[in-house]
């Protein structure tokens, strides 16, 4: 069980939940996708989409706004002068 081997993880150990194909040697694990929605990485891939989608999107209103504020703040001086 996980629970027997949590304390003793350190940096850089990793945990496969539902790991179906072990290559020991190689040290590398794959987990096949049987079902049509794609199990929990099918249901995971969207939302990381529309994450990274939100983000970038934010990202890009953040830019706007400081260029909007850099932009307000010549004409406010402008008008002080």
């Amino acid at each position: 069980e996980i629970f027997d081997v949590v304390n003793d993880l350190k940096a850089g150990d990793v945990i496969l939940k539902g790991g179906n194909a072990l290559d020991l040697s190689r040290g590398q694990a794959g987990v096949y996708i049987g079902h049509p929605m794609g199990g929990t990485v099918g249901a995971a891939i969207p939302a990381v989409i529309a994450y990274n989608r939100f983000a970038h999107d934010v990202d890009r209103v953040a830019v706007r706004f400081e260029s909007f504020m850099e932009e307000f703040s010549n004409i406010l001086q402008r008008q002080t002068r």
